[in-house]
């Protein structure tokens, strides 16, 4: 029974550290200026571009009428996410866009 309980503990301390092994992703922070005008506005983005593909993060500011993304570059683009913007009838121009 010893061995059995040294076995499953030295599995689990390896499975440990090869997962905190893995290099995280490097995240990208994009920003968007938009034509969005009110919360219903700031909702359908929200609703929509949070869920796209790679799409970490997602703050939207009516007043300055600004989406900042955070997404992964391995799995999507700054021009993928500006053009799902405009597909919801929204005016899209990257800002900027930086490693985070």
């Amino acid at each position: 029974m010893k061995k059995f309980i040294t076995i499953i503990v030295a599995l689990m301390a390896s499975v440990f550290v090869l997962s905190a092994a893995k290099p995280k992703a490097e995240l990208r922070i994009a920003e968007v200026q938009t034509n969005i005008h009110c919360k219903n506005c700031a909702a359908k983005v929200q609703d929509n571009i949070a869920f796209e593909k790679g799409v970490e993060d997602l703050k939207i500011d009516v007043p300055s009428k600004k989406v900042t993304i955070t997404y992964n570059p391995k799995k999507t683009d700054v021009g993928k996410l500006v053009e799902a913007i405009k597909k919801l009838g929204y005016t899209a121009e990257v800002i900027e866009d930086k490693a985070k």
